[in-house]
């Protein structure tokens, strides 16, 4: 099994039906498939799951009664679980809530509708377990993710959101990263379902912590803040199943994938009142020194600080998140590649003074591997 993968368990007695879904899901999750429900019951008390997916014929009759026991269970008590019904029936899905469904999906779907349900149920867990967090690192997760989804609610309703709310946003996140939260904040996030937002966070906390140590301002580390936290926005209206395909894209993925930047820089600039240092960090995070990055191709006469210190925290945040298409690397790997092979592409000098900031402060661990340069 992937370990960068959350778990999942399909029940289903049809067996095309049940491979069909799980060969969709499979991209995502390490998915587990049962015909018999009791079977499934078994193994997760073994191995417990980040979620039980139950498709309709399961969800009838003594079906309920079973999952109201499974309830009982303290294991089970807040385990998302999702029931697949055979058609729109608000009485049949009014009976599977009160049994202890997590929420219902009526066929017909689309697998990226089932995905994002799945998603959303998990990161409810996730959410939930920042209550058990130090005080700063939980209120700093808790309005971070509220102002994420907020901008994205207003992307899609649009009315965008002022700057002055996203800033309060940003501001416990600000005060746990000076008051050395960091720690629990990107252990809070690792197992969150919404890799944009896990890995937004990670860029803002980074981009905060680096602002904090090259003597920024409150006001100039906050833009920094909210711009690591805005500067994948338009990845919001792309498919989960592309932003998490397993492999190589083709040529037409790709161009979606990379569209994303001009997305965002597109919905930013209607928000009022925005800093242009935030709209640097979304326009030009993946733009590089030799003219090789996108969307633009700019060359590093043309990037200024600000452009090439969200380069490197994005790359590096990218290469040590927890992501199900890649192998998760170390701190030290991670710098060692971005040296040693992207030398021409980002600024050295900024590079090692932002890995020696992450060693100096503790949030992440020297190993012995020697870097070029």
């Amino acid at each position: 099994m992937d370990s960068n993968k959350a778990s999942l368990l399909l029940v289903d007695r049809r067996l095309l039906h049940r491979e069909r879904i799980k060969m969709r899901l499979e991209t995502v999750y390490n998915v587990m498939d049962f015909a018999v429900l009791a079977d499934a019951l078994r193994y997760a008390r073994l191995r417990p799951p980040g979620a039980i997916v139950i498709c309709e014929d399961h969800a009838r009759g003594e079906d309920f009664h079973f999952l109201q026991s499974l309830r009982l269970e303290p294991a089970f008590g807040s385990l998302p679980i999702i029931i697949i019904l055979a058609e729109e029936n608000p009485a049949q899905t009014a009976r599977a809530m009160r049994a202890g469904a997590t929420t219902c999906l009526a066929k017909p779907y689309l697998p990226s509708v089932l995905v994002s349900l799945i998603s959303a149920a998990m990161n409810q867990v996730c959410e939930r377990s920042w209550e058990a967090l130090p005080e700063l690192a939980a209120a700093a997760l808790k309005s971070s993710v509220k102002m994420f989804h907020a901008v994205a609610d207003g992307i899609a309703s649009g009315q965008p959101v002022l700057y002055a709310d996203i800033n309060a946003g940003c501001l416990p996140l600000l005060e746990a990263v000076n008051g050395d939260g960091v720690g629990n904040i990107l252990q809070g996030v690792r197992q969150h379902d919404d890799y944009t937002y896990a890995h937004s966070l990670r860029v803002a906390v980074f981009l905060s912590v680096f602002g904090r140590n090259i003597g920024l301002s409150a006001n100039e580390q906050g833009v920094l803040t909210a711009g690591g936290l805005l500067h994948d926005i338009g990845k919001t209206s792309i498919a989960a199943l592309l932003l998490n395909k397993p492999g190589r894209l083709t040529d037409s993925e790709y161009a979606v994938m990379k569209s994303h930047v001009t997305a965002s820089v597109h919905m930013l600039k209607e928000f009022p009142g925005l800093p242009e240092g935030v709209l640097v960090i979304a326009g030009q995070h993946h733009e590089k020194l030799d003219g090789s990055g996108y969307p633009n191709a700019l060359p590093g006469s043309k990037l200024n600080e600000l452009a090439r210190m969200a380069a490197i925290v994005d790359i590096f945040s990218a290469l040590t998140d927890r992501r199900v298409y890649k192998p998760t690397m170390t701190p030290e790997e991670s710098f060692a590649l971005m040296t040693n092979e992207m030398s021409t592409q980002l600024d050295m000098p900024l590079l090692r003074y932002f890995r020696q900031i992450l060693y100096d402060t503790h949030i992440a661990q020297p190993q012995p591997v020697l870097l070029d340069g």
